[in-house]
């Protein structure tokens, strides 16, 4: 279900709501999550990030050899914060489908709402900024099949555009 831009805000707000920004590497998914920080809707320990596990584990922000633990890790976080009370932004692509029905499901058993945003920058867009960060060619694919072929129109979930919930943000704040 679409929401409007002030109802994406209020859910944002609130406590015990898990975003889960939706879109390939380069659309946006961090600078979003940095500019949520500055606004003051989210706090900067709200955030997890995969890249930034990745890169406690040991790797590169784009090295995609532990996915699965990566995943776990982050799961573990989200679940941790959200039976604190308190929100959290799950900065990853959130594009596969059995982890976004994890941390969907991690959501709910904490009582929790989720709130995805849509990240609308086409494959080519959202690529050609991902700055020398290398990709394996069968994930880039991967990635990319799996962001066309994600249904919004799913009933069960509540979703906004980037564009949309930045708009009214800065509305918010005139």
């Amino acid at each position: 279900m679409l929401v409007t831009g002030s109802k994406a805000v209020t859910l944002i707000r609130e406590r015990r709501t898990l975003i889960l920004p939706v879109g390939l590497p380069g659309s946006g998914k961090s600078s979003l999550a940095a500019h949520l920080i500055s606004t003051k809707l989210i706090e900067t320990a709200e955030v997890i990030s995969t890249d930034s596990i990745r890169v406690e584990l040991g790797g590169r922000r784009d090295a995609l050899n532990h996915e699965t633990e990566v995943f776990n890790i982050a799961i573990q976080r989200v679940a941790s914060a959200l039976g604190a009370r308190s929100r959290a932004y799950l900065d990853a692509t959130n594009l596969f489908d059995a982890w976004r029905r994890r941390a969907t499901l991690c959501a709910h058993d904490a009582g929790c709402r989720v709130l995805y945003i849509r990240f609308l920058d086409p494959p080519d867009v959202a690529w050609s900024r991902v700055n020398g960060r290398s990709f394996d060619p069968k994930v880039r694919l991967e990635l990319n099949n799996s962001w066309a072929a994600f249904d919004w129109d799913e009933p069960t979930i509540t979703w906004i555009t980037a564009e949309e919930l930045l708009h009214s943000i800065g509305n918010q704040r005139s």
